[in-house]
């Protein structure tokens, strides 16, 4: 017996040792075929990018030039994804004015909804929580609102201004918005539109 139990705990010391062995092989392999699979991704070189837009929705495809397609360039278009995570990487580029303040890059958009007039901003290239917007339309008089700045994970947004129909004077106006806070203020570009 003593000789039987001997061969079984050698057995098994053989089998641990074989599943050690294999065990490291099988992740050495998967770490190398993976690690090739993300260099050749991230090193291929881009096609040529087109912008499809799609109700306000931009994506982009790679699409192969001088070649007629196949049935596998059939099946998918291709997302460049080293183009995408570059993109989605980039951060807008922040001014400094002479006094020290950064200097707002804004989004002013005038729309007519449902009758109503709504003018909004934000500015786009950094985030802040603590200023406040104020919009100067000029128009048969020159009128002033102040506005909060509403929580938003990717820009400072400014409260829009609601005009019922009626509010606002028949003829063209122009608008502006100002940001101000304790480190950062300018004003936008002034934009026209026309109350009918």
């Amino acid at each position: 017996m003593p000789t039987k139990t001997k061969r079984s705990t050698k057995k098994q010391q053989n089998n641990h040792y074989f599943l050690k062995i294999f065990s490291a092989t099988l992740l050495v392999a998967v770490l190398v075929f993976g690690g090739f699979s993300v260099y050749h991704v991230l090193n291929t070189e881009p096609k040529e990018n087109t912008t499809k837009t799609d109700n306000n929705t931009a994506e982009i495809y790679e699409k192969n030039e001088n070649t007629s397609p196949t049935s596998e360039d059939e099946s998918t278009d291709v997302v460049d994804l080293k183009d995408m995570m570059d993109e989605a990487m980039q951060k807008p580029e922040v001014e400094i004015a002479e006094n020290g303040l950064k200097i707002p890059t804004f989004d002013l958009s005038v729309q007519q909804v449902n009758g109503n007039t709504v003018i909004s901003g934000k500015v786009t290239n950094f985030i802040e929580t603590d200023g406040t917007c104020t919009y100067t339309l000029t128009g048969v008089v020159t009128k002033s609102y102040t506005k909060n700045i509403l929580p938003d994970p990717k820009y400072t947004v400014c409260e829009a201004l609601i005009f019922k129909s009626g509010e606002l004077a028949n003829g063209n106006w122009n608008v502006k918005v100002e940001y101000k806070s304790n480190t950062a203020g300018g004003v936008s570009e002034t934009q026209t539109f026309t109350i009918q």
